[in-house]
């Protein structure tokens, strides 16, 4: 078969750039509108500008500098080639990712001073020694000169670097003047205005694509599709490409004459030069990623191009522009967030994608389309658009992550989420929550400085993900005890993604696997949030180690000693591989001391095996072996238990003296390491500092053939000033089975038996040596002077002990969903609809049932009641499921939108409850 084609490469220059502009602009047949296109009646300025003509003084001096330069010399210092902003010192090892090296100012306008070593450049000592040379999309050599460091094997553009701190600059006065002629109406400051924005119109179509990336090396691309996504010609990436502020100021100073005399003056139509070369340019070249609003365009960074292409379209009179927006807006709110109304990706890149929704929900706000106009591609005809009102799950959204904040308002930073991020005020009360879409879940009890929250992470690996399923992070008394470290762009970015970073189990020494993304979430297993006083989670993660873990499993229980205190029992269970290393490290925010019960000996080094090196990082893509940064190393031998106790330090102000005591009961053949690790928060964007701070770092090893079993129990006593828990020790179970554990816990005058058996039904009767006897999954029993005062029986038929029993007449609720409906469709309400016989009405409002999918992957959903149709129980959810369920296929309606085979079955577990009150 023939094919007519034309390579980009053999056409003459003006002819690839029309091939390029009429490829992007096929997304409708108006991109290159004429003036008598324009929709008439169109009122300057289109936008609502947060102005206010009381500042007008202030407006003015801020752009003193700027005008007081002649026409000709500002015109001069406007930069019209791609700049970089990746540029680092090869004088010094200060600063971060090679971004924010520099103090420049408009007095020395090719001059950079490094801000850490205070070198300047040009410099003698490094000077420009290389030249790369390329064309730009009109076939025009272009050329640049760095330095390069043979040495180091870096390069430095330190021309292209002041360029685009000019650019900056320029931008902020374009806009700057733009205020002060709405606020005076002085033609000068329009004029000055419109003189920088016709500059860059001008220098757009020579521009060149470079290629940037921290650490990586910067380059002239190729000057044909498809571009490089880190880079561009005026973005440092694809998502930059769309300029702020000048569309914003050419709003602005649209209807001044100083345009039109500008015009005049030059020959040519200055308004549709800065239109048509330069605002529609940048789209154009952005649509070659992708002319439709698809998932090329669904990303973190995606929403605020979008907002500039609505705002471009709306003040150059594009109706298109304004409708990609909207159909942008109902894709990434299917395409990028779980049902449960969480990105993707990590807690502080969800504020950020939520937060670019909300600018282009307020840009498309009250748009109306000009007269008989409709979309060819959506239909639609606007008239006073209000999105948010027909968006309720944008409201959903935004608040998503609320649900597993700490007591203090700020969030977990698990993925890539900022440790200080507080998006949320501090909370008098916490409780146990669950993100089931994400993968999250919070067991959490307490008011006022006594709350404490267990976190429990599970999530998939979708974008700026850690290797850190099951990862445990505690909050108490005030503080975040047991950290997850979060984001961080230092040269230690890989011990904050590592595994062996988390708090979580390492199987040989590895990291999870976070590159294969599909089916890489964890599963929820059971989620109690509280069952009168006792809250429970469990989920596995065996894909996270896919092909080595036969079980990765961690269960967390929640146990309430006192209005005051509680604490947190924690089950690992794995099965694979040679080597298992259990780790907890300390707070990451403050100082922390470190004691163990066992004998330990110094060992030489660090953490590293023999035979391994030490890779010293030099910026936030290095690699190497987390192992290393495992310093002032301790070791001892474990044969019956310990316990080791994280406390704040004394420096650390009002937090001292609150920490927590690990107990590790039962534990045997392992071997124990308390060293210390880099908490990494503190390093701020100077890499100088990567190991001024630490935090106390457990490991405990356990070797053996593979595939090798191992079940670790750790009792987590938070405490301030002093630990409340006495004597904790394990318990044998008869008949004994791998993965069951029985622990008791004293406190007080009180005596905890914690049992969780892994068991199924019909499940086997199993006997402690006191006389307890479970049959059932997971059971808590609490005596004061021999005396039961309560018990808790999740999943189970009976637990008793001598004259006492709790028993529950159906352990859990199984069965297959036969169809669902959702409230957003046809069906009127979120429900799962199932054969099985259910109890009516509120008997199970509030429970989780767990469904596990065709693919095997699970899911929590809360039901609010349920009801009977027809010899069918309705489950009715307190949310929509998300899902479309036809026959044996169902469909995620939301990310990650799998189509999966199989049926749905549930199981609800039943929980029996016995308390004497006071």
């Amino acid at each position: 078969m023939k094919h007519n084609c034309i390579e980009f490469g053999r056409v003459a220059p003006l002819m690839r750039w029309i091939i390029l502009v009429a490829a992007s602009a096929a997304i409708c047949s108006s991109l290159v509108a004429a003036d008598e296109d324009r929709p008439s009646g169109v009122k300057y300025p289109v936008l609502a500008h947060d102005i206010n003509p009381k500042n007008a003084a202030a407006y003015e001096k801020a752009v003193a500098r700027v005008m007081a330069m002649s026409e000709a010399e500002m015109l001069k210092l406007v930069p019209t080639r791609t700049g970089v902003l990746f540029c680092g010192c090869p004088n010094c090892d200060g600063g971060q990712q090679e971004n924010g090296q520099f103090d420049w100012s408009i007095d020395r306008p090719t001059t950079l001073r490094c801000k850490y070593c205070g070198h300047e450049y040009p410099s003698e000592k490094y000077p420009a020694n290389r030249t790369d040379k390329g064309l730009n999309m009109l076939d025009e050599p272009v050329e640049y000169r760095y330095y390069f460091d043979e040495a180091a094997g870096r390069d430095y553009w330190f021309e292209a670097a002041a360029d685009y701190l000019r650019r900056g600059w320029f931008v902020e006065q374009c806009a700057a003047l733009a205020r002060c002629y709405a606020t005076t109406g002085k033609p000068e400051y329009a004029r000055r205005a419109a003189l920088i924005l016709d500059q860059f119109a001008q220098a757009y179509p020579h521009m060149a694509v470079l290629k940037q990336w921290p650490y990586r090396r910067r380059g002239i691309a190729k000057p044909t599709p498809p571009f490089p996504n880190e880079g561009g010609k005026w973005g440092r990436w694809m998502s930059d490409e769309v300029p702020h502020a000048l569309p914003e100021a050419y709003d602005l100073i649209h209807d001044s004459p100083e345009l039109d005399k500008l015009s005049q003056e030059r020959g040519v139509d200055v308004r549709r030069r800065i239109e048509n070369d330069f605002f529609r340019a940048t789209i154009d070249y952005l649509f070659t990623f992708g002319k439709e609003p698809t998932g090329a365009h669904f990303f973190n960074m995606s929403p605020f191009y979008t907002r500039q292409i609505i705002q471009i379209g709306r003040i150059i009179g594009e109706p298109e522009y304004v409708h990609w927006g909207y159909r942008w807006l109902n894709g990434i709110l299917r395409e990028g967030f779980f049902y449960d109304g969480m990105w993707h990706e990590a807690p502080s890149y969800h504020y950020q994608v939520t937060g670019g929704i909300g600018q282009v929900i307020e840009a498309l706000h009250g748009y109306t389309d000009p007269p008989n106009y409709k979309n060819p591609a959506d239909g639609l005809h606007f008239e006073n658009f209000d999105a948010r009102s027909q968006m309720p799950f944008v409201e959903k959204a935004t608040s998503a992550p609320l649900a597993i904040a700490y007591p203090n308002g700020r969030i977990c930073p698990v993925h890539d989420s900022w440790a200080t991020s507080k998006p949320g005020p501090p909370r008098d009360r916490t409780v146990s929550t669950l993100l089931p879409g994400f993968g999250h879940a919070s067991l959490g009890c307490g008011t006022g400085p006594n709350q404490l929250q267990a976190q429990l992470h599970f999530s998939g690996s979708y974008g700026h993900e850690h290797a850190d399923s099951l990862n445990f992070s505690l909050f108490a008394k005030q503080n975040e005890v047991l950290s997850d470290i979060g984001y961080s762009h230092s040269k230690l970015r890989h011990w904050t993604i590592s595994t062996i970073g988390h708090n979580t189990v390492a199987i040989d020494r590895r990291d999870q696997s976070i590159k294969d993304a599909k089916d890489s979430d964890g599963d929820l297993l059971t989620f109690i949030p509280d069952a009168d006083g006792l809250s429970a989670v469990e989920a596995r993660a065996e894909q996270a180690y896919r092909g080595l873990a036969e079980v990765y499993r961690r269960e967390l229980l929640l146990v309430r000693a006192s209005e005051t205190d509680a604490y947190v029992v924690d089950v690992f269970r794995v099965k694979g591989g040679k080597t298992h290393d259990w780790l907890l490290h300390g707070s990451a925010d403050a100082d922390m001391t470190a004691e163990c019960s066992l004998p330990l000996a110094p060992r030489e080094g660090t953490l590293l095996e023999p035979g391994e090196k030490w890779t010293e990082p030099i910026g936030e893509s290095s690699s190497f072996s987390p192992y290393g940064l495992m310093r002032d190393v301790q070791r001892g031998e474990c044969r019956d238990g310990f316990n080791a106790t994280f406390t704040y330090a004394a420096s650390s102000g009002p937090t001292a003296g609150a920490g927590v005591r690990i107990h590790l009961p039962g534990l045997t053949d392992a071997e124990v390491f308390l060293a210390k690790t880099p908490r990494v928060r503190q390093v701020g964007r100077d890499d100088r500092r990567a190991y001024d701070y630490w935090m106390p770092q457990l490991v405990v090893r356990r070797q053996g053939e593979s595939p090798l079993s191992s079940v670790v129990v750790a009792v987590h006593e938070p405490f301030q000033p002093q630990p409340f828990l006495g004597e904790v020790r394990s318990l044998p179970l008869d008949p004994p089975s791998p993965w069951a554990v029985a622990l008791q816990v004293a406190h007080g005058d009180q005596l905890d038996t914690i049992i969780s058996t892994s068991d199924e039904p019909p499940y086997p009767e199993r006997r402690l040596p006191d006389g307890v006897v479970i049959r059932g999954r997971l059971a808590v029993l609490r005596e004061r002077e021999n005396q039961i005062i309560a018990a808790w029986l999740i999943d189970g038929l009976s637990l008793t002990k001598y004259d006492f029993s709790l028993d529950s007449p159906i352990a859990r609720y199984e069965g297959t969903i036969d169809s669902a409906t959702r409230k957003t469709a046809a069906g009127g309400e979120n429900a799962f609809i199932t054969a099985a016989e259910l109890p009516d009405g509120d008997a199970l409002s509030g429970r989780w049932m767990i469904v596990t999918h065709g693919n095997g992957h699970t899911h929590g959903y809360q039901i609010d009641r349920v009801r009977q149709d027809a010899g069918k129980s309705i489950i009715v959810l307190t949310d929509d499921h998300g899902l479309e369920i036809s026959g044996q296929q169902t469909t995620e309606y939301y990310f990650p939108q799998r189509k999966i085979a199989g049926p749905n079955r549930f199981v609800i577990p039943e929980s029996a409850v016995f308390r004497v009150r006071n």
